[in-house]
């Protein structure tokens, strides 16, 4: 089945990269992994379902809890500061003025005068909570997010092949 699902590797990249821009290559070897477990031959096999394995794949990768530690384990590290020509950042000027504000509503953002003083916050909140506050359908807020994403890891995936 593997043989036959490498000829078909750059459209289940693009896939993968619509879940988990960061990733990608990650969640597609655990989606090979998984159809492979399954016992399934290839011919049983289509896009929908490999969509939705791939789905539930990321899922699972993300219901996991997080690692939790103490802050006190960390106290005897030194943190060394290594500056790098090879800096990325987040170029929100790809964004429309409502996608910047709903990726600030998301992130949060803290907006500070001349003397570098911060005069006001955006905490930060999940996308139901922003529905719900501004009376904007959750599906239109999604698939708005969705967008921002996709702008904003083309942008990432040009300065890395710099």
């Amino acid at each position: 089945m593997l043989n036959e699902l490498v000829k078909y590797q750059k459209d289940l990249l693009n896939m993968a990269k619509k879940f988990d821009c960061q990733n990608f290559d990650d969640l597609l070897q655990d989606t090979y992994l998984k159809l492979y477990e399954s016992g399934k031959q290839f011919h049983e096999v289509d896009f929908g379902f490999i969509y939705l394995t791939m789905r539930s794949v990321y899922i699972d990768k993300h219901r996991k809890k997080p690692n939790e530690f103490l802050l006190d384990d960390f106290s005897n590290i030194e943190v060394e500061e290594i500056e790098s020509d090879n800096d990325i950042f987040v170029n929100l000027n790809l964004l429309k003025p409502v996608e910047r504000q709903l990726y600030y509503a998301y992130f949060g953002k803290k907006i500070t005068n001349d003397k570098n003083e911060i005069i006001a916050e955006i905490n930060p909140a999940n996308l139901s909570r922003i529905s719900r506050e501004t009376g904007i359908p959750y599906r239109t807020i999604y698939t708005r997010f969705q967008r921002i994403k996709l702008k904003l890891c083309k942008d990432l995936e040009m300065q890395l092949k710099k």
